[in-house]
């Protein structure tokens, strides 16, 4: 069954998210989120006044419990998902060097925050369009 709902029943959100990376070796480790039995990237809602690199530097620290320095802009994702009415969210990411802070600090809103090597945090995230988030992010740090 296909349910048709009208433009004006479709609400726009906008949310801002990153990864967060740490040099391991001779590789890189990035900080994912588990949140309701599924590992992803941290991200937020844009809170009123902020920018979206700001949006995105808070929703890390608070998520992950680190603090990173924003590197680059990695790109953004659209998608829309159905709860009482049609959202439309489209959410910017980031790339933020650890510079502080530990997994162990991440707020009540996640369940845990873990580093993981880029292959296996690529096999863990649940969304395919975070996965083309964390690869981007891969190219940039390898280039």
């Amino acid at each position: 069954m296909t349910v048709w709902c009208s433009l004006s029943e479709v609400e726009n959100v906008v949310s801002a998210g990153g990864v967060i990376y740490r040099a391991v070796g001779n590789g890189f480790e990035v900080a994912l989120i588990l949140n309701d039995d599924f590992w992803c990237l941290p991200k937020g809602l844009i809170e009123e006044g902020e920018t979206l690199e700001a949006t995105a530097s808070r929703e890390v620290r608070e998520e992950t419990g680190l603090v990173g320095e924003l590197v680059s802009k990695i790109g953004e994702i659209s998608y829309s998902f159905f709860r009482k009415k049609r959202y439309l969210k489209t959410v910017h990411f980031y790339l933020f060097k650890c510079v502080g802070g530990s997994v162990d600090a991440h707020d009540s809103e996640v369940d845990e925050a873990r580093w993981f090597g880029i292959p296996e945090a690529l096999g863990t995230l649940i969304y395919p369009n975070e996965r083309k988030m964390l690869l981007r992010a891969e190219k940039m740090l390898k280039g």
